[in-house]
């Protein structure tokens, strides 16, 4: 199936999270069951692309909304763009796609009678300051361990040493 990815990435480069240079859309993966309407509701005054996945249905509804950034989120701050959104979409979005150079196939079913939906919005960019936004937890550990004074050194001397050093 023909894929896509909402990254840029270096010159040359493969896809891979190290090479990610920039992501351009945030795209929201719903795997979870959420009613389409909900979530129509909840972007209602972005601009957005929405359609359902390969194994949508009616009854157990899966779909991708892709939404366009004011500015490209450079790649080491996408962790907290997506935990970011991950929030604010009550945690419905899948983690799995939190990745930085995640690749979407484009809509596709699995029988011509597949129930499906595509549809865009016309709306706002998404405008995220992602330096403003909280570090996320790996962020802070990852600090923390580049502040952290090197463990002490224990020196255990051997019997004669402490005689020795009694002397």
């Amino acid at each position: 199936l023909p894929a896509w990815s909402a990254a840029a990435f270096a010159a040359g480069s493969t896809r891979a999270a190290s090479n990610v240079e920039a992501v351009h859309l945030a795209v929201l993966d719903y795997d979870d069951g959420s009613p389409i309407d909900g979530e129509r509701k909840r972007w209602a005054g972005f601009a957005y692309a929405l359609h359902t996945s390969w194994s949508h249905t009616d009854r157990g509804p899966k779909y991708r909304i892709a939404l366009p950034l004011v500015r490209p989120i450079p790649a080491p701050l996408w962790p907290r763009v997506f935990a970011h959104l991950y929030a604010r979409t009550g945690g419905r979005i899948d983690k799995a796609t939190k990745n930085p150079d995640r690749l979407f196939f484009l809509p596709a079913l699995q029988h011509y009678q597949a129930d499906r939906l595509a549809e865009v919005n016309a709306g706002a960019w998404l405008d995220l300051d992602a330096d403003a936004l909280p570090r996320t937890p790996e962020e802070l550990a990852a600090e923390q361990r580049a502040n952290r004074p090197p463990p002490a050194v224990r020196w255990h001397a051997t019997a004669a040493e402490r005689d020795h050093a009694r002397a």
